[in-house]
């Protein structure tokens, strides 16, 4: 099988870099946001994403883990790795990969 690059390391940075700008932009006037990753994959990019904005201004950003039965979604009790009360009024961000 051969293995197609659709971005290169330095492509992927910058994508991850203006992702995280238009967040910043989007909720500048907030204290904190969370950042909730699916399990896995989409905890990893949130993860990126999260290093990212930590360096971006004065937003708290907050990452989380959120696991689910992903194939029966509508059947299993989501999980966080934080209370739920945490999220309350809160701004949250759902985070996920693209392939899934």
């Amino acid at each position: 099988m051969n293995s197609l690059q659709i971005l290169n390391g330095q492509q992927i940075q910058y994508r991850l870099n203006r992702m995280a700008y238009e967040v910043y932009e989007t909720h500048f006037d907030e204290a904190e946001v969370i950042l909730a990753g699916i399990s896995r994959k989409g905890y990893a990019l949130a993860h990126m994403m999260h290093r990212e904005l930590s360096g971006i201004g004065s937003i708290y950003f907050r990452l989380v883990q959120l696991n689910f039965n992903k194939r029966n979604p509508l059947e299993s009790n989501p999980e966080l790795d934080v209370s739920f009360n945490a999220l309350h009024l809160k701004t949250v961000i759902l985070v996920d990969d693209v392939l899934n």
